[in-house]
């Protein structure tokens, strides 16, 4: 699990760093010389994968740090055996959730691919960028998975 982490931290770190990178340079070299915009004309649209990318892929990792949006007072509210169940009770459904969106993610996929749909700037096939739904689809379940077998196990008094 450590590195899987490992792995999906490091690439969302060169997304986030790519992505305003490459526009910064993209705006510098339109500022310098308007004749640039002829070559780095697929500077949106790459940009905008990126993103789609970015988040589909942090699902996992947000979910495995446990920075998604909660509701701690209601948690908090109550006792360890409550706290316990509805730790369960979240995972179950997160994996129920997860699970759905790759399913969704690889039926919309492969209505994509065998569309043979291809992004206009770039001209790369299109089920690349949505592909990434089920991959993170993917994390994000076997992160719920990890959550539900760590509220299953005992704790020692």
């Amino acid at each position: 699990m450590y590195f899987l982490q490992k792995i999906e931290k490091y690439f969302i770190v060169f997304l986030m760093l790519s992505m305003p990178s490459i526009y910064c340079i993209n705006v510098l070299a339109n500022f310098v010389s308007e004749d640039s915009s002829k070559y780095l004309f697929w500077v949106g649209e790459f940009t905008q994968f990126q993103l789609v990318i970015l988040v589909t892929f942090g699902l996992g990792y947000v979910q495995s740090k446990q920075s998604h949006i909660t509701m701690d007072i209601f948690k908090n509210m109550y006792g360890k055996r409550i706290r316990k169940a509805s730790g369960i009770i979240v995972s179950v459904f997160g994996l129920v959730f997860s699970g759905y969106l790759t399913w969704l993610g690889l039926v919309y996929s492969g209505k994509v691919m065998s569309s043979g749909q291809i992004s206009n700037t770039l001209g790369v096939p299109m089920y690349f960028l949505y592909i990434s739904l089920p991959v993170g689809g993917v994390l994000l379940g076997i992160r719920h998975i990890h959550n539900l077998f760590s509220a299953l196990q005992p704790r020692p008094q």
